[in-house]
């Protein structure tokens, strides 16, 4: 019977060690994922960027002069505007 309350309070902190190393393992592997995406999402960026001042090129288009996205938001936030623009 001595043992018990030692025993528990030993599983109980081996319990709580278990549950931080878990949650600071996903925490890590959400950041390692966010960082992999946005390096990702900067390369596709670099890649389709001349193709799209191309693109405005070709249909006698301007582009503003600081255009220079850094985001796939950016990036294809000319080609929305012209879409909302043909709406009009």
């Amino acid at each position: 019977m001595k043992l018990a309350l030692p025993l528990s309070i030993i599983s109980l902190l081996i319990s709580v060690v278990c549950v931080f190393m878990v949650w600071s393992i996903k925490k890590s592997d959400q950041e390692r994922v966010d960082i992999a995406l946005q390096e990702r999402e900067e390369e596709l960026v670099q890649n389709f960027k001349p193709k799209f001042e191309q693109l405005f090129e070709g249909q006698n288009l301007q582009l503003a002069e600081n255009y220079d996205p850094k985001t796939l938001e950016e990036l294809f936030a000319p080609m929305i505007e012209l879409i909302i623009d043909m709406e009009e």
